[in-house]
C-alpha cells in the first residue's frame, strides 16, 4: 500500500476519533457549576458530580438537542460505513485518478453538511440560549470544530485536484495505480475467423493501461454470456478474450477498449470475428445406379452438418421441380425418388450439401453418381448412345 493510500486511511481514522468524540463527550461547554454534552448535563460539586440527560435539564431545548443529537450519529454512521467500504478498495486499481476524486469529494461534501449542521445549531441555539461565551466551549466541541476544518480543507483539495485532473495538467502526478506514460495499443485486435463449436483466443499487446474490457455494440461480452472470459496483465501489458464453443450468435463486430486512470483517458481498437459454419462431410457418398424404363430410382446419401442439400441432374437444378420426383432430407439422410423412370432420366446426380452462417458465411460439399437407364427391349440401350442400331444387318438380308 503506498503512501497516498496510507494517508487517506489515518486521516479517515482521526475524522472517525473525533466525531466519537464528539457524540460521547460531555465537554462541549465548560463552566465551573457544570458541564454538558450532546447527550449528558453533568453538575460539578465539591464532594461530587451528577449527570442527568440534557433533555430533562434544558426541556426548553430539547427540539434542537435532538436535532443536534440525531446529525451527530448520522455523521457518524455515515463516515464510519463509507469508511469501511472504502478499506478493501484501497488496495484495489480502480479507486484511483479522477473518479476517485469525485467520489471522495462527493463523501466528504455530504458529511460537511451533516457536522456543519451540528455545529451551527449547537452554536447559535443552544450556546446562545446559555449565554456561554467563547471561553467556556469545552475541548469535545473544539474537537468537533477541528475535525470540521480538517474534513473541509481535505474537500477543498479534493475539489482543485478534480479541476486539475480533467485539465490535464497532473496526468505525470503520483496517483495510486496510474501506469505513466502514453496509453497505446501495441498490438491491436486484428480479424478473426473462427469455425462453430470451436474456441478461439483474441490477444492485445496495449501499453501503460490501467483496465482492458471487451464488448460487442454497447455490451460487455462477459455480462451476457459464460462462455466469454476476460483477462489482463497489466505488468506484460497483454490483455486476452477468450470465447469456448463459439456460436453464431457471437459473429459480428467487437470493440477493445483500454482505460488509463487518473487522466479519464480510452483507447477503443474495432475488429470482426466470423464465425463460421463447419463444412457438411458426406459419410455415406451417392453411389452409380443402373435401372430399367419403369423401375423407380432412389439415390441416397447420408451427410453430417449440413442444414438444406440441393440435387442437380446434368447441371439442372431439380430440387424445386415438382412431378414424379420426390426429395427428402431427414436427419441426415438425403434422398431422391424417381418413379417410372425413362431414358432422360439418366445421366449424372448431383448431391450439394450446404452449411450456412450468421451472415452471409456459407460452406458446401457435393457427391456424385452417374446413372443409366436400359431399355426392356434392347440389351445395352443407353442414352445418347452412338450406336446407330438400323445400320446392323437383318435375316433378311442374308
Amino acid at each position: 500500500m503506498k503512501w497516498v493510500s496510507i494517508l487517506v486511511l489515518l486521516t479517515s481514522c482521526l475524522i472517525e476519533i473525533g466525531l466519537l468524540c464528539g457524540l460521547f463527550t460531555n465537554e462541549w461547554i465548560k463552566e465551573k457549576e457544570y458541564h454538558l454534552g450532546i447527550m449528558r448535563y453533568c453538575f460539578d460539586t465539591i464532594a461530587d458530580t451528577s449527570c442527568h440527560k440534557v433533555t430533562d435539564i434544558l426541556s426548553d431545548l430539547k427540539d434542537w438537542l435532538d436535532a443536534v443529537k440525531f446529525l451527530s450519529i448520522v455523521s457518524c454512521a455515515w463516515f464510519g460505513t463509507v469508511l469501511l467500504m472504502v478499506l478493501p478498495s484501497l488496495c484495489y486499481e480502480k479507486c484511483t485518478g479522477s473518479k476517485a476524486v469525485v467520489c471522495t469529494s462527493i463523501v466528504i461534501s455530504i458529511w460537511c453538511g451533516l457536522q456543519s449542521a451540528v455545529v451551527i445549531i449547537f452554536i447559535t441555539k443552544i450556546v446562545g440560549s446559555l449565554s456561554t461565551s467563547a471561553s467556556g466551549f469545552g475541548w469535545s466541541l473544539y474537537v468537533v470544530i477541528a475535525v470540521l476544518g480538517l474534513s473541509l480543507i481535505i474537500l477543498i483539495t479534493q475539489m482543485i485536484s478534480g479541476c486539475c485532473c480533467q485539465d490535464g495538467c497532473c496526468e505525470n502526478r503520483a496517483t495510486v495505480g496510474v501506469a505513466s506514460g502514453a496509453l497505446q495499443f501495441r498490438q491491436p485486435p486484428d480479424d478473426t475467423s473462427v469455425k462453430v463449436g470451436e474456441n478461439v483466443l483474441i490477444t492485445v499487446l496495449v501499453d501503460n493501461a490501467n483496465k482492458v474490457s471487451w464488448f460487442k455494440g454497447a455490451v460487455r461480452v462477459i455480462s451476457y454470456s459464460t462462455s466469454h472470459s476476460e483477462e489482463f496483465d497489466k505488468n506484460k501489458g497483454v490483455a486476452t478474450l477468450a470465447i469456448t464453443n463459439a456460436r453464431f450468435q457471437d459473429d459480428g463486430e467487437y470493440t477493445c477498449t483500454a482505460e488509463k486512470y487518473g487522466i479519464s483517458k480510452t483507447e477503443q481498437r474495432k475488429f470482426r470475428l466470423h464465425v463460421l459454419p463447419v463444412k457438411p462431410e458426406f459419410k455415406q457418398e451417392l453411389v452409380d445406379k443402373s435401372v430399367n424404363i419403369d423401375d423407380q430410382l432412389q439415390l441416397e446419401a447420408i451427410v453430417l452438418q449440413a442444414e438444406s442439400i440441393t440435387w442437380q441432374h446434368d447441371g439442372i437444378d431439380i430440387s424445386h421441380l415438382k412431378g414424379k420426383r420426390k426429395i427428402l432430407f431427414r436427419h441426415g439422410k438425403a434422398t431422391l425418388k424417381i418413379c417410372n423412370a425413362t431414358l432422360n432420366d439418366a445421366g449424372e446426380y448431383i448431391c450439394k450439401a450446404i452449411s450456412k452462417g450468421a451472415t452471409q458465411n456459407e460452406v458446401e460439399t457435393t457427391s456424385i453418381c452417374h446413372v443409366t437407364v436400359h431399355d426392356g427391349n434392347v440389351t445395352n440401350k443407353y442414352k445418347n448412345s452412338n450406336i446407330n442400331f438400323h445400320s446392323l444387318p437383318t435375316l433378311n438380308e442374308h
